[in-house]
């Protein structure tokens, strides 16, 4: 592959990361709008009274719907990997960093809340593709390592603090995580390329689904008895063991989400 034709691949990667950035930033944005938009939704139920202090803890279904910023943890980790296996591989004098992107996406979920303290509920949340680039200190020596786009579906305990209108609770489940990996053109460098592969850099392409789970902290604040704001973070770690880059699950993150609740 020419240098002409590297500067194009990195052209249109950079296109293409300014539109995922464009989509995340949307994304946020939608979801500010939507808070901003909850008054006219307490006003619109203010003839509503409590009619006992349990309204907020009573039994029953509810969905929920909102964004999500999921944060990596490993880019250091996967710097210190394949640094480690390219050592010695490279001209003298060269040196290689990666940068991992963090991403948006959707979440939603539907649950059922079983007594005062407890809920079981399905959730789905939609990882937006982000890219893990590599470059060199070498003039047009980068591009891609891979980018992974993201499915998870986990069935969750809901551990709920029955305070009122403000409800702390924690979260804890299990489920599936759809990966789907794609090799990047940093593969096709004639100085990189050639070195990812005699270091045993594996990155197969395609969809991958392997088990996941779920660990968070989280907030319910109850607008009215049917509408409420739920704030969530959460801890995701997959079973991923593709991308092969050493003991490193790429796929693990953390994820923040802000949203909408519903309840019957």
């Amino acid at each position: 592959m020419t240098r002409s034709q590297l500067s194009v691949l990195s052209a249109r990667s950079h296109f293409d990361r300014s539109f995922r950035n464009l989509l995340r930033r949307s994304l946020v944005l939608a979801a500010g709008l939507l808070t901003l938009s909850l008054p006219g939704l307490v006003l619109a139920d203010e003839n509503e009274t409590e009619e006992d202090g349990d309204s907020f803890d009573r039994p029953g279904f509810y969905i929920g719907v909102g964004g999500s910023y999921q944060y990596n943890v490993f880019q250091n980790r996967i710097e210190d990997v394949i640094s480690d296996a390219l050592e010695g591989s490279l001209p003298p004098g060269t040196n290689v960093g990666f940068d991992i992107d963090d991403s948006a996406g959707i979440n939603a979920r539907v649950g059922y809340r079983v007594c005062s303290w407890f809920a079981l509920e399905l959730e789905y949340e939609w990882v937006d593709q982000y890219d893990i680039d590599g470059s060199t200190n070498i003039p047009g020596v980068s591009g891609r390592l891979y980018s992974i786009e993201g499915h998870t579906l986990t069935a969750n305990t809901k551990w709920i603090v029955p305070s009122g209108r403000i409800q702390p609770y924690f979260l804890l489940g299990g489920g599936v995580a759809i990966s789907d990996v794609d090799r990047g053109d940093i593969f096709d460098d004639p100085v990189l390329g050639p070195v990812l592969d005699s270091a045993g850099i594996d990155i197969k392409q395609g969809k991958h689904t392997n088990a996941a789970g779920r660990a968070g902290l989280g907030l319910d604040l109850y607008l009215t008895k049917h509408i409420l704001l739920n704030a969530e973070a959460s801890v995701v770690l997959t079973t991923l063991k593709q991308p092969d880059v050493g003991d490193v699950d790429d796929l693990n993150y953390m994820s923040f989400t802000a949203g909408l609740q519903y309840r019957f």
